[in-house]
């Protein structure tokens, strides 16, 4: 059976149903609800899409009310998504006939949304010219709800001034909080030209804004507490303020203070230099939003509707405040969005994405995520591995396809089973992993049963992953796979000939590169090593001649002859030119021979040469400092000398991936704490330079005359400084 979820278009579904039988979409259930009824209790934005297309189809569904006398009109209320999809949905007849229809309580869908302050929806039912005469069965009409609940200043639709859009961007607390004394509690209300209220820009903290952290969340708070729903109200993107809030990047610099309102007025100095997940504002922010949230579900529940919390709602693109944390690499808010809904973890955007696709996606340069909320997101929706994505690609697919190894293995582990579905090529992982570098994680996935049985799956060209790593020039993995079918080759009645077939494979697809070159690529592996050799080579050239501390005049002997640092520095600048002009006379030989084979071995040879040639670049340079600065400065010799050969040993590519990266945080604090000692230096040197200006202008300030001129004003006498 298909599965749908999400996000799929379903009109050609919808349009199979009722052409099979249109009363279908009237019929209610044992609670009275048509299909109808029920698509209107989805969420936001795709009940909009499943009414619309039942509507297209059949639009005379619309006339059906459940049990209470409500109308599609009136179970809408408070779940639309923004006021052009109102706008757009009261276009069809049959749903502008109901916008005067009154359920048993006699309450217009007009009166619902009146009472529920939902804004959007006042505004299209008044511009459909609903009448505001209606009373319901309380004798309470339309008109005094309005008035009741003071709309008519929301609906004037109020703009943000400039200044006002400027102060919620800096933000200043001060100057906002001015503004709603003056204006009263409704300028929290006011708009900006996306349809942003004041809590979606407060949200958005820009980089390097100064906050004084209590007085901001206090505000925020009070926004919250005078109107609870603005939390899940959406701008024309469909994006709450809590997708607004998940979607800051974490690794953002501000500026700290803390502080209220009756301390606004803060020294610089009294603002802390920090990250934005270390200040703590984002997780605050969040806790309120779920305070908030958890009041507006009581309040819903005691009147027994339906509440869908800002979780699970998503924006234009389909994302959920989930799936925007994990674009923005939030870790924190990832964790607390999915203890606060797991059902979130089960939502699909526009391009079938669950918050799955996107950790298995994340770029390698992005921080990854543990294996424990790896885990949790697993638990909290399991389907959600197998499911495909626009493009077919599953989770774990997906990981291999971008490159993300660690994610990947970690998922294959979690769902093996989920690991057996094929892309649109019906290529499995262990096809995607062929094209990356690490065998490391070869070894690791090959400890699974489940997924070494997966090494016999052949894509639509009936290749292997053993074939296609053949043809790759990736041995690594071949010796690997062969060492795992090690038994099953032994007891199969054919294994000459699928020994002969491998090696026929092997000679079609070139010949054994040890640095893993593809001989496809070989032209401009030769050209890259031509112009980096030719550049060691003249460096190195250059130094023999110009050689640290100068020559003896009229002899020409080094001065730094004797030392044992310079006859080091001599012998690496030689040993430094022969190795890259070698590399230069052997790419010369590659380009002179028509025999693979060779060209193959001379290149991998090449490739040591050059590699040898670095070192003894960097034992040039280093050796060549130490010679002439030990003698005056032994400690910057000895830094020099350190430096050096650190960095001969990250080199390596296996170090840095897995030192060097782990610990970028901690390289990153390091830095932000040296910015902070820094700029406190410039401050006091600033003030000490500030003071020292004013003496000396003191000093020089001209004094007042005795006398007086003939119009009363004190004469002056002119000052010369030279």
């Amino acid at each position: 059976m298909t599965k749908f979820v999400h996000g799929e278009d379903m009109s050609s579904m919808i349009y199979f149903l009722v052409e099979k039988g249109s009363c279908v979409t009237c019929w209610p259930d044992a609670n009275g609800l048509t299909p109808l009824h029920r698509a209107a209790s989805l969420g936001m934005p795709f009940n909009i899409e499943v009414i619309r297309s039942i509507l297209y189809h059949f639009p005379q569904s619309a006339e059906v009310c459940d049990t209470l006398g409500n109308s599609i009109l009136h179970l809408l209320i408070g779940r639309m998504p923004s006021y052009l999809e109102g706008k757009n949905l009261l276009k069809f007849k049959e749903i502008f006939a109901l916008r005067n229809y009154q359920d048993q309580r006699g309450n217009t869908p007009l009166h619902i949304a009146a009472r529920s302050k939902d804004i959007n929806m006042v505004r299209v039912l008044l511009e459909f010219s609903t009448k505001l005469s209606i009373k319901n069965k309380e004798g309470i009409s339309v008109a005094s709800l309005i008035q009741q609940h003071n709309l008519h200043e929301v609906l004037r639709k109020r703009k943000l001034t400039p200044e006002e859009c400027k102060a919620t961007n800096k933000p200043n607390i001060s100057f906002l909080r001015e503004r709603m004394s003056k204006l009263g509690e409704d300028f929290l209300l006011s708009q900006d030209s996306k349809e942003r209220n004041v809590l979606h820009r407060l949200m958005e903290i820009k980089n390097e804004s100064h906050i004084i952290q209590d007085d901001f969340i206090d505000f925020v708070q009070q926004i919250l507490e005078k109107f609870p729903k603005l939390v899940c109200q959406t701008d024309v993107n469909g994006d709450t303020p809590i997708h607004i809030l998940v979607r800051n990047n974490p690794d953002s610099t501000i500026y700290v203070a803390s502080g209220n309102r009756t301390n606004t007025n803060q020294n610089v100095n009294d603002f802390i230099f920090s990250s934005l997940w270390r200040s703590g504002v984002l997780s605050a922010l969040l806790e309120l939003c779920n305070q908030c949230n958890l009041k507006i579900q009581r309040e819903e529940s005691a009147k027994e509707a339906r509440y869908d919390p800002p979780w699970l709602v998503q924006n234009a693109l389909g994302n959920t405040p989930l799936h925007e944390a994990l674009i923005a690499n939030n870790h924190v808010l990832v964790r607390r969005l999915l203890a606060l809904d797991r059902r979130s973890a089960g939502l699909v955007n526009k391009c079938k994405e669950t918050p799955l696709h996107l950790i298995g996606g994340r770029p390698m340069y992005m921080e990854q995520f543990k294996r424990k909320d790896i885990e949790l997101m697993v638990e909290a929706k399991a389907e959600a591995a197998y499911w495909p994505d626009q493009d077919g690609l599953t989770p774990i697919l997906r990981a291999f396809q971008v490159g993300d190894l660690s994610t990947a293995t970690i998922l294959c582990s979690i769902s093996p089973e989920a690991a057996k579905i094929c892309d649109a090529n019906d290529q499995s992982f262990w096809h995607l992993l062929v094209n990356h570098p690490s065998i490391y994680y070869v070894h690791l996935l090959l400890q699974n049963q489940t997924l070494r049985e997966l090494l016999g799956l052949k894509d639509k060209n009936g290749d292997t992953p053993l074939h296609l790593a053949i043809q790759e020039n990736r041995f690594d993995i071949v010796q690997v796979f062969l060492d795992t079918w090690e038994r099953e080759r032994e007891s199969s009645r054919g294994r000459h000939r699928w020994l002969v077939d491998l090696l026929d494979l092997q000679n079609k697809a070139g010949v054994r590169s040890m640095w893993g070159i593809p001989t496809s690529q070989m032209k401009t592996y030769v050209n890259t090593m031509g112009i980096i050799a030719a550049l060691l080579t003249t460096i190195t050239f250059t130094a023999a001649f110009a050689v640290p501390g100068g020559l003896i005049e009229n002899v020409g002997t080094p001065v730094l002859i004797e030392r044992v640092a310079f006859q080091v520095f001599m012998i690496s600048d030689e040993l430094a030119m022969c190795l890259s002009m070698m590399v230069l006379f052997c790419l010369l030989w590659i380009m002179a021979t028509n025999n693979r084979h060779n060209s193959v071995k001379i290149l991998d040879f090449s490739v040591t040469l050059l590699l040898a040639s670095f070192y003894a670049t960097i034992v040039t340079f280093m050796t060549g400092l130490f010679a002439t600065l030990f003698s005056v400065k032994p400690w910057t010799a000895i830094v020099t000398l350190i430096l050096c050969s650190l960095l001969m040993l990250l080199v390596h590519k296996y170090l840095v991936i897995k030192f060097l990266i782990p610990f970028k945080n901690v390289i990153r604090y390091f830095f932000w704490m040296f910015l902070r000692f820094a700029r406190k230096i410039c401050t006091k040197i600033i003030k000490w330079c500030t003071a020292m200006a004013r003496k000396f202008i003191g000093c020089c300030k001209p004094k007042p005359s005795n006398g007086a001129d003939g119009q009363g004003r004190t004469r002056q006498r002119s000052v010369i400084i030279v």
